[in-house]
Parts: structure tokens; sequence; C-alpha cells
């Protein structure tokens, strides 16, 4: 670049940058605000919403992006969403039937949040401390969540990564498909829980 020329990238990645350009790279790291402030932030942007703390978390504690997606409409596919994940884990709901008509930006979205959702019932769990998330679909998910094993969740949380990879990269992907085997595994997380229950 000629002088005073700046450019900025930004990667969520720096291991997949190649060696060549991370070298003449400045990093800067960028911090995510903590919790009660993003809160009262989103607060001031957005008086009348009353499911702040989903937002949230569904923005992996990002408020700008949280506020982009309840602008985008997440909230009312999301509450639907959370319904049906607890139906499928307690076997009353088909995931195949969840996964149908899924457009390419919903499966994102959905994928998104499931990365959240696990994550939460992984800290949960693990630390034995209470989640700042307090909406009653996830309090219903971790009740739901109580005796499944700590290592099936951390194998269905990088099944949940390396499908949002496929689904954000790879075009002419049958995305019913991908959301079919997604929702399948956290099927598997219950029907193992449930045997271990009964045994």
């Amino acid at each position: 670049p000629t002088d005073n020329t700046f450019v900025l990238l930004e990667t969520a990645d720096v291991s997949r940058l190649p060696v060549t350009v991370k070298s003449r790279c400045q990093q800067l790291v960028c911090v995510a605000p903590d919790w009660d402030q993003s809160i009262q932030w989103l607060r001031e942007q957005l008086p009348d919403e009353p499911q702040l703390e989903t937002l949230l978390v569904l923005a992996h504690g990002a408020p700008c992006l949280a506020l982009r997606l309840q602008q985008g409409g997440l909230l009312a596919l999301w509450s639907t969403f959370m319904t049906q994940l607890a139906e499928v884990a307690e076997h009353r709901l088909s995931p195949l039937k969840v996964a149908n008509g899924w457009s390419k930006v919903q499966v994102i979205q959905m994928l998104t949040g499931l990365q959240a959702i696990v994550k939460h019932l992984l800290i949960a769990k693990q630390t034995g401390t209470a989640s700042h998330w307090t909406e009653k679909g996830f309090s219903r998910l971790l009740e739901l969540s109580a005796e499944t094993d700590v290592r099936q969740l951390h194998v269905f949380l990088e099944k949940c990564n390396q499908s949002l990879f496929l689904v954000s990269r790879k075009s002419g992907l049958n995305h019913e498909l991908l959301v079919e085997d997604v929702l399948i595994n956290w099927e598997k997380l219950f029907t193992t829980q449930r045997r271990h229950s009964a045994e």
C-alpha cells in the first residue's frame, strides 16, 4: 500500500489467515461489553422489547448484533423453534417435521442460536452456576437436560459448528437434510438420557 493507507481486516478465526498476511498485521482484539452493560444498552435501544436476554444470548453477547437480530424479526422464529426443540427432546415431535421448509438464512440463524443454547447448557452443568438466560424456553431445556452427558453435549456442539461452517460456505447444499441431521442428533442426546434413567 501507499503511505498513510490502512486496511482493516476482520476475522473471527486468526488461525485461518495465511501466514504471509498475518505477519503483516497488527492484531487488535475487540471484546464485547459485559452482560449488564449490554442489557442496559439494549434496553435503551429497545425499551419495549421484553426478550432482551434471549436476543443477547442468540448474539453470543454482542449487543449490536442482538439489535440487528431483533430488527430482522428473529424473535418470532426463535420462539417457535425453542418450543420445537423441547418437543423433539421429549420425543413428541419428529425432527423431520421441524426441518421442513427452512431457508438458508433461517438455517444459519437456527444453528447460531443452537450453539448458544448448548454453550449455556454446558456452563450451567459444568459450573453449577445460574445462567444469565432466564427465558422460559431455555429453563425448560435446562430441566430436560438435567441428566444429559456433558461429553455428548460437547460432541453435539461440534456438530453444530461443522454444520454452520457448511451452510455458510457451500452452495447447493440441501438445507433440509442438514437440519434433519442436526435435530436427529439433538433428539439422541435425550434418548440416551432416558435409556440411562430407565436402567
